[in-house]
């Protein structure tokens, strides 16, 4: 099928270059078109074209006063947030070519990076650039022909922008040099010139029909060349680009709340992730423009991605051709069966061939070798004109420029291009490209290894992960754990091998190669519980060292469940509580597996980021263990926090909601959702005396957090009282409250019935020394099991109002000084704490009548609801539901959400918009 193109739109269609424009320029366009509008948006806020225009020219002049000139290559040392792209800008703006240098790789590769680009300066924030420092100390490398600035430094004077009077020239100048991983065994550095970029971005605008009012989700990192079309796509064209760090695309509901809350309309990333996400959230956010790239797309994931996208690509291209070289969109009714989705059409500006091993090119539907040329091929390769002659050359007279992919395709007779495979070794693990030479290059340094070969082999889940075979060295000893904090020190996290493999020698092919193959064969066989290993070579998988009998049966029941999940979804038997994720073949897509895995079985909610902080199984248990016993406690240090905050709609503060509104995927509606809660993790109850104190004090929050009205508020139960309260004294303040929300609310203390507290159980009567010196013993023998049984003994034995008071007392103690002797303390059952901290709130409250906008909803019980009828005003929206207040058929259980979740997210986006929210047929 034929690539379609759509065109530009808004006067956005591109124009006719200048010979020796700068990439900046198209970005100045714009700042002068919109200078008020959204360039970026990142954890900080949003930042207009204007004001990114002023950082970028600030730093440009600076650079410029620094010496740097033309071409001259800058390292950019940066987290992913503005100040990375006002930096890249200044580079462009200056003249010089950036070099980006990721933070999460190694420092020791950036600086083999900034040694091999012939930086003379590196630009970056203190810390960063601090690492970088050690690590060149450390290689007794001198520092003393390379600058590190921070780049607060360079901001010091407002003058600078008188000494910037134009854009440096860019055409055929580089503008960056981006580094892949290296057949060589060092990483090596692509030079792609202004032209080059000003050329893709073109075609892409053309292509994708993308204008100023899109909006893009960026989450690749600054080392790979997607982030190009990331960032510089919506600054030549208006739009705004969303920064992210690289975490986001591991947790895909994540993703999906950000998709919602800035109402993305263009995102990409990889086939894997996507998986991923397909798995997590099938019912994902629509996008307007949705790119697969990287790795071979596969049918089944196809037709997933055509139901959420309204227009779908599978783009290909090397970072050599800049980018993108061909791109396939994709429709449900040509997916087809075939074993992946074609790479489809060259763009615009781009030439292909397709030849055999002598030059020569193939018949239609023959496989060969894709040879790519055009006005976006790069340079070529900095310090190495071997590799650039032997990869970039003409192939006719009339001097068109080609890069060699070796990658194997063939053309259908439409002219669709098929991807089939490699020529050579070189692996795209989860998109990154891996030349397995550099990684051997590094593997043999270490001291116990003698020989290496790494190649690939396939996860549980279908997605490539990277293997090492080794050969020690006779009477060396080596764990997996050694070698994988050995190589994390010097390569980056995606080029560690996840599975490493012993053989007394490498096997070897007929024709003396290494058997790669046969590598991939004793991978597979890692999870073997045959003591023997892998039965391939006489090879050894090389695991964790051996664990005591007694550790491995003394595991907890959590560590226990763990290491079942840990095995599942790492294939192998051999997991231990003290086992590293990433040493016994985890990687961040099946951290994420792992996470579901343990909430389906645990009931409990992780983030992915656990298992990257926590890496061990004990050590994530312990994670669990809090989390299960505080699941009802929020992870705050705040009486406010955000259950959610996806969307840009005015956001609805909800007094006692409970999370599972929002882990279940069920908080759909286009604003933030914040929590109102009487226990703050870390701070223990409110010091409040009274509900009008404590509508006080939550308004306040309120107002830090939302300036102006109008509001929405919202209460569940006795949160119902207290949402009451703020809407009032919000009114009695000059401010005006939306809409107003009660879930079954509980009615006003004055109109309940005097509970009887219970007679107290008379003490047994043994004598008071014998009872005192055997709980001394017990304390000092089992002090936890003796706590807790002193503590059931007390609960039968003490009044019911005493009961509640002392249950307040020690979940308060464990909020504001939580250690293990107070979690020991904490009672399994916390209902009396807060039903003792409510009734001392509400024991004097007697609210008036409410006039403002109400919807109140009661279950049939309709306990509150007479008390109700007084308070509410004569437009109040009252609503029965046929569920329970609370319990399992409560109104947070899975089926008590599904009665009043729905329409309430509908009344809330339909009011944005000054609509009538229509009542879902069902929900009420």
């Amino acid at each position: 099928m034929n690539a379609e193109s759509l065109p530009g739109r808004d006067g956005n269609s591109p124009g006719q270059n200048s010979p020796d424009e700068n990439l900046y320029s198209r970005f100045q366009r714009q700042v002068l078109r919109r200078p008020s509008a959204t360039a970026v948006i990142d954890l900080d806020g949003e930042t207009s074209y204007s004001e990114l225009d002023r950082e970028a020219t600030l730093l440009g002049a600076a650079l410029q006063q620094h010496g740097v000139e033309a071409e001259q290559p800058v390292g950019v040392l940066f987290h992913r947030n503005r100040t990375l792209i006002a930096s890249l800008l200044g580079v462009l703006k200056a003249g010089g070519c950036y070099v980006p240098l990721d933070p999460d790789d190694p420092p020791e590769r950036a600086r083999r990076i900034i040694r091999t680009a012939g930086c003379r300066l590196v630009i970056g924030n203190g810390p960063l650039l601090e690492k970088l420092r050690v690590a060149m100390a450390a290689a007794n490398d001198p520092v003393d022909d390379l600058v590190l600035q921070d780049v607060a430094g360079l901001y010091s004077t407002e003058a600078s922008l008188d000494t910037l009077p134009s854009i440096a020239p860019g055409g055929s100048r580089l503008a960056y040099i981006l580094f892949t991983s290296g057949s060589t065994g060092l990483p090596k550095g692509v030079e792609v010139e202004h032209r080059h970029v000003l050329q893709l971005l073109d075609s892409a605008v053309t292509m994708l029909g993308v204008n100023e009012s899109d909006r893009y989700i960026a989450t690749s990192t600054v080392g790979f060349d997607s982030s190009v079309a990331e960032m510089y796509l919506p600054l030549v064209t208006g739009g705004t680009v969303i920064v992210y760090d690289r975490t986001l695309v591991l947790d895909p509901r994540r993703l999906a709340g950000e998709v919602l809350k800035h109402r993305a309309t263009v995102l990409m990333t990889g086939p894997a992730v996507w998986s991923v996400a397909q798995a997590t959230m099938p019912q994902f956010p629509k996008v307007r423009v949705l790119i697969c790239h990287g790795e071979a797309l596969a049918p089944t994931l196809a037709n997933w991605l055509v139901e959420i996208g309204e227009q779908v690509w599978n783009l290909y291209g090397p970072t050599e051709t800049t980018v993108w070289a061909t791109g396939h969109r994709l429709h449900r009714d040509d997916i087809g069966n075939q074993p992946v989705v074609p790479i489809g059409r060259p763009l615009p500006h781009v030439e292909i061939r397709v030849l055999d091993e002598h030059g020569h090119p193939v018949a239609i539907g023959q496989e060969g070798e894709l040879w790519i040329g055009g006005p976006s091929v790069a340079r070529g390769y900095r310090g190495s004109v071997a590799l650039t002659n032997e990869r970039f050359m003409a192939l006719d007279e009339a001097g068109v420029l080609f890069y060699r992919t070796g990658d194997i395709v063939s053309k259908d007779p439409a002219g669709t291009i098929h991807y089939h495979g490699r020529n050579d070794d070189q692996l795209k693990v989860r998109g990154v490209r891996i030349e397995p030479m550099e990684v051997e290059a590094v593997v043999l340094t270490h001291p116990a290894v003698f020989q290496t070969a790494v190649t690939w082999f396939a996860t549980l889940s279908g997605s490539r992960a990277l293997v090492a075979a080794v050969v020690l060295k006779p009477g060396a000893r080596l764990t997996s754990q050694q070698l994988h904090d050995y190589l994390g020190t010097r390569l980056p996290p995606a080029m560690v091998p996840t599975r490493l493999v012993s053989f007394p020698t490498l096997p070897l092919l007929p024709s003396g190669k290494v058997d790669r193959a046969a590598i991939r064969a004793a991978s597979a066989d890692f999870g073997n519980d045959d003591t023997d290993g892998p039965r391939h070579q006489q090879a050894q998988a090389i695991r964790p060292e051996a664990k005591p009998a007694a550790a491995r049966h003394g595991a907890s029941a959590t560590e226990q469940v763990l290491m079942g999940i840990w095995a599942q979804v790492l294939g192998t038997e051999a997991v231990q509580p003290s086992d590293h994720f990433f040493s016994i073949g985890g990687d961040s897509l099946s951290a994420v597996t792992v996470i579901l895995e343990i909430e389906a079985a645990l009931g409990i909610s992780l983030p992915v980021g656990s298992i990257f902080e926590a890496p061990t199984v004990r050590r994530l248990a312990e994670r669990v263990e809090r989390a299960r016993a505080l699941a009802d406690i929020p992870d705050n240090s705040d009486f406010i926090y955000p259950l959610s905050d996806a969307g840009h709609g005015r956001a609805l503060f909800f007094s006692h909601v409970e999370s599972p509104i929002v882990r279940q995927g069920r908080w759909t509606a286009h604003c933030p959702l914040y929590a109102m809660t009487l226990w703050s993790h870390g701070r223990g109850f409110v010091s409040q005396r009274s509900i009008e104190e404590l509508a006080g004090f939550y308004v306040a929050k309120i107002r830090a957090i939302q300036p102006e009205g109008p509001y929405r508020l919202a209460g569940y139960s006795f949160g119902g009282l207290i949402a009451l309260e703020i809407a009032q004294q919000i009114q009695r303040a000059g401010e005006q409250v939306e809409l107003l929300y009660l879930l079954d609310p509980s009615a006003p203390f004055d109109t309940w019935p005097v509970m009887q507290p219970r007679r107290p159980v008379p003490m047994a009567t043994r004598k008071f020394g014998r009872r005192m010196i055997a709980l001394l013993h017990a304390l000092g023998t089992q002090p936890g099991d003796t706590v807790s049984r002193l503590g059931r003994r007390l609960e039968n034995r003490i009044p019911l109002v005493w009961r509640e008071r002392l249950c307040y007392w020690l979940v308060h103690l464990h909020g504001r000084y939580a250690n293990a002797l107070t979690l020991r303390m904490l009672p399994n059952d916390r209902w009396p704490a807060f039903w003792y901290l409510s009734k001392r709130l509400g024991k004097s409250y007697s609210p008036g009548r409410y006039a403002g906008r109400t919807t109140a909803v009661f279950t049939r019980e309709a306990n509150g609801y007479a008390a109700w009828q007084a308070l509410l005003g004569p437009d109040a929206e009252v609503l029965f539901l046929n569920g329970e207040h609370s319990g399992e058929a409560g109104l947070f259980s899975d089926a008590g959400l599904s009665l009043w979740v729905d329409a309430l997210c509908l009344r809330l986006d339909a009011s944005e918009h000054g609509e009538n929210a229509p009542t879902r047929s069902g929900a009420h």
